[in-house]
């Protein structure tokens, strides 16, 4: 886009990416921030890739069209050959549903693919738990850690022994065992953010242990499906 507009003489602009982000989503950093310049009367032409990176959602395109039309702001979407100051693309509403029908069909495909990974025995979340790591040619597959695992099992044994969660976790504190989020990220299991800027690695909150003992990740079971989240634009 930026040798679009440079070609055409659209300068000086302002490039906006929303590399990562799904068109579904209003939502997305930089077109909030492209919409903030629109309130702001700072805009007078928008280019886009496509109609489809404007949004997935044709009632709302829609009513952003007709909003920038209001503004008198110019709108290009280069490989669709749409330019509302060229001429009226009557064909414009169609893509967009089309679009919009796309988010969906590859919305419902990506959810029975999931369906069907998480039935057949293979886990489907992305972190797996304190005393675990993904086999590194198989994310599929969960290979025990034999250092953090033995930390597992020394909770365990604690809470059989008649400790509690607090007494377990000062235990574990005056033994220098590091907290479940700061070892994983040193070793690159996982990464969470800021893990590794902690004062004290070896400070376990309450809940550290009893979210441990609660897993039965840890009885040898194979946990998916927990959480769900509604369909892309459920109908009714």
């Amino acid at each position: 886009m930026i040798e679009y507009a440079e070609r055409n003489g659209y300068t000086p602009y302002i490039c906006l990416a929303d590399d990562g982000k799904s068109g579904a989503n209003y939502e997305r950093p930089a077109w909030q921030e492209l919409m903030s310049k629109v309130d702001a009367d700072e805009v007078g032409t928008i280019i886009l890739k496509s109609l489809d990176r404007m949004g997935r959602n044709y009632l709302e395109s829609g009513i952003l069209r007709e909003m920038f039309a209001e503004r008198g702001i110019r709108l290009i979407a280069v490989n669709d050959g749409v330019d509302t100051f060229d001429h009226d693309d009557d064909f414009v509403p169609f893509r967009e549903i089309m679009a919009e029908y796309y988010a969906r069909d590859i919305s419902r495909k990506i959810k029975s693919s999931l369906q069907t990974k998480g039935k057949s025995g293979k886990p489907l979340s992305t972190k797996p738990p304190f005393g675990y790591y993904k086999d590194p040619s198989d994310a599929n597959v969960w290979r025990v850690d034999p250092d953090s695992a033995a930390v597992v099992r020394q909770i365990f044994d604690l809470t059989v022994a008649g400790k509690g969660p607090f007494e377990i976790c000062r235990i574990l504190h005056d033994d220098k065992v590091e907290r479940p989020s700061y070892y994983m990220t040193k070793r690159g299991y996982v990464n969470y953010s800021g893990a590794l800027d902690a004062a004290d690695p070896y400070v376990w909150g309450t809940h550290m242990a009893t979210f441990i003992l609660a897993r039965p990740e840890y009885c040898g079971h194979t946990v998916n499906f927990r959480t769900s989240k509604p369909p892309y634009k459920p109908r009714g």
